[in-house]
């Protein structure tokens, strides 16, 4: 995962299995993954997810057919 407005890898930094990271709100980052992985979001009172590219939100787009 990596702080920022833009993926860039290079900002990243792995994260093995069993570790987390907490985030204030407004905080932006990215996060991407290599291979079989399970992600679990948890938020204390209301959760959203904000887009700071709206056309990288995939309930945007449409299905395919």
């Amino acid at each position: 995962m990596g702080l920022g407005d833009k993926f860039d890898q290079t900002k990243g930094h792995a994260m093995t299995a069993g570790t987390f990271m907490r985030m204030s709100k407004g905080v932006r980052h990215f996060e991407w993954t290599k291979g079989e992985t399970i992600v679990h979001v948890y938020g204390s009172g209301p959760l959203d997810t904000i887009y700071v590219n709206p056309a990288d939100d995939p309930t945007r787009k449409s299905p395919t057919k």
